[in-house]
């Protein structure tokens, strides 16, 4: 509490203080709005709360670390080694009896995790190894994360090897191909509703008859697999039932590749780009 040392009145913050200290500053009568010599400022009573700040400051009873709220320790560890030294000059001893039951609580806490992990990781003395296959060579190999391509292997699902497999043409040039009413009927497939086009999920989509995947795990010609003859309208739902599984052989594509090739006259030539269409 402050003390006016006019008029003995008390107040609890320096502020209020000023303020009624203020009226005590007069010249001819009239009140001095500006800050006189009898205003206490915050350096002169600075000291006093510093030293009564540094006496409440509380330290780590067992390693002195400064700590910044009501506490003892600064850690667990802390506050076990100073509480188990306190029980050892009240001279509790353990005895084998308590020893053997801490050794069969611990085996069964170990025992327990190795049932919970599965046996496709392995503990390593600092970090979680975990046996990983890669999808595309079938090699074996110990990872920090769970992958599904080895570093051999994971560029070549790159989305810039991917983009070779991509559809180039534009359908409504092979109008002996698709079935066309399929896209006035349903549209086509729009997945954003905040784009320019329409919400659509339920559109049409162009799906490849041999998936990119496998083009990619078995290198297949990129002209057969952007090839009209590869792709094949459906709905988006039934396109994504599909995933990566192919519904010809490869094979059988390269063979209706080269009959419509002949059976039109012309030679084997990429596909030019049309101005795709939204798939």
């Amino acid at each position: 509490m402050l003390n006016c040392e006019h008029c003995n009145k008390t107040f609890s913050s320096i502020r209020s203080l000023n303020g009624h200290l203020r009226i005590h500053n007069t010249s001819n009568g009239k009140l001095i709005r500006p800050r006189c010599c009898c205003i206490i400022t915050k350096r002169e009573i600075s000291a006093d709360r510093l030293a009564k700040y540094q006496s409440n400051i509380k330290y780590c009873l067992k390693c002195g670390t400064r700590l910044g709220s009501n506490r003892k320790f600064c850690n667990r560890s802390c506050a076990a080694i100073f509480n188990n030294i306190d029980r050892v000059t009240r001279g509790y001893v353990v005895t084998d009896v308590h020893k053997h039951k801490v050794s069969i609580s611990i085996s069964n806490y170990h025992s327990s995790v190795q049932k919970f992990e599965t046996n496709k990781t392995a503990s390593g003395g600092f970090s979680k190894l975990y046996m990983c296959k890669c999808r595309h060579c079938n090699a074996v190999a110990l990872q920090r994360k769970v992958t599904k391509y080895c570093s051999t292997c994971v560029n070549l699902y790159s989305p810039s090897e991917k983009q070779r497999y991509k559809f180039t043409f534009n359908v409504y040039d092979y109008p002996d191909l698709f079935d066309l009413s399929l896209i006035y009927r349903f549209g086509w497939f729009s997945p954003n509703k905040f784009k320019k086009q329409k919400w659509n999920p339920d559109g049409i989509s162009r799906d490849h008859r041999v998936s990119v995947y496998d083009a990619l795990r078995y290198n297949y010609d990129a002209f057969y697999i952007t090839h009209p003859l590869n792709c094949e309208l459906m709905r988006h739902n039934e396109n994504n039932k599909k995933k990566t599984k192919s519904s010809i052989e490869y094979s059988q594509l390269v063979k209706l590749v080269e009959n419509y090739i002949g059976s039109n006259g012309g030679a084997r030539t990429p596909i030019p780009s049309k101005g795709n269409t939204i798939a």
